[in-house]
């Protein structure tokens, strides 16, 4: 039998929940910072999301279509914070690097949704993915001309059982013929 599980997802519980793939859980699928999950966890990458910017409804660059990388200097950029995550690991050295008109803003390790409230709240912009598009009523998410990607995939338990064996072989198979 399948199901859609509810589960707390805010910093306080995310890593209970993690830590609970394979007993109320088979799989999470999403965007994962997989260093503090490899101790519990297998990381199945299944593709990509292209990293955006979320911003206020209110901020002036919510009118264009498209972001450059010049409409970020002098902003304050909200992101996950360094040393968990390789993908924005490598995305903070680069800005840092290359960028440095571009403040950035610790968020912690996790995005909930006080992340983005604080956000449209503070009027900063947001590092983001395509796929949470309209995942705050008061933010809108625009493409940046950069090539940025973050793998989305599935977390399972290390040990997995047979029905999420043979579930894994069915996803690899469905991906392998697209």
């Amino acid at each position: 039998m399948s199901s859609v599980v509810p589960y707390e997802d805010d910093h306080v519980h995310i890593m209970e929940v993690f830590q609970s793939i394979g007993t109320k859980f088979d799989f999470l699928i999403g965007s994962f910072n997989p260093r503090q999950m490899n101790a519990f966890t297998i990381y199945k990458p299944l593709g990509f999301y292209n990293l955006c910017v979320a911003v206020p409804k209110t901020h002036s660059l919510a009118k264009k279509k498209r972001l450059e990388i010049t409409d970020l200097y002098h902003e304050r950029l909200l992101c996950v914070s360094d040393g968990d995550c390789l993908n924005i690991d490598d995305f903070r050295k680069d800005v840092q690097t290359l960028y440095p008109q571009i403040i950035l803003e610790d968020a912690g390790y996790f995005y909930d949704l006080d992340t983005f409230n604080r956000c449209e709240e503070q009027g900063c912009l947001l590092l983001t993915l395509d796929v949470w598009d309209h995942i705050h009523p008061f933010l809108i998410t625009l493409p940046v001309s950069w090539h940025y990607q973050m793998p989305y995939g599935l977390l399972y338990q290390k040990n997995p059982s047979k029905q999420v064996k043979a579930c894994l072989k069915d996803i690899e198979k469905y991906y392998k013929d697209r």
